[in-house]
């Protein structure tokens, strides 16, 4: 497993671009997004599964707007990031899989984007990392 946190630099965690073997890579949307910039067919040919964690930015419309113009917006490049990933999906091979803890009302329009199907639900828990423990 190798940890790339975010930015687009290249570091010496990156040296499993150049291994054959399996590996789990976490790492921001910037992150993924100059991985398929740089290394493109190279690096999603090697893609088995992506999952988007705070999936719900894509349906902020009010704030993505704010930063159109100079591109700070991080929904706005999460939305561009998961459309690359949704187009590729269909040539290559691999999941999909998008998370959000607070899509509420948003969920089932996220599960229609992720898997674009006009009819998809989405999947939802009750579980919470978080909670009362219990003593002995």
């Amino acid at each position: 497993m190798t940890g790339l946190y975010g930015g687009v630099d290249w570091g010496p965690t990156d040296a499993w671009i150049q291994t054959d073997r399996a590996t789990i890579v976490i790492c921001t949307f910037e992150k993924a997004d100059a991985l398929l910039r740089y290394l493109g067919v190279l690096f999603l040919g090697r893609v088995r599964l992506v999952v988007v964690d705070e999936a719900h930015m894509v349906e902020q419309d009010q704030a993505r707007l704010a930063g159109l113009e100079d591109g700070s917006s991080r929904a706005f490049r999460l939305e561009q990031l998961g459309t690359r990933l949704l187009r590729r999906a269909m040539i290559t091979v691999f999941r999909i899989i998008a998370l959000s803890a607070v899509a509420a009302r948003a969920a089932p329009a996220l599960a229609r984007w992720i898997t674009g199907t006009p009819d998809a639900s989405p999947t939802t828990s009750s579980y919470r990392s978080t909670g009362r423990c219990l003593a002995d």
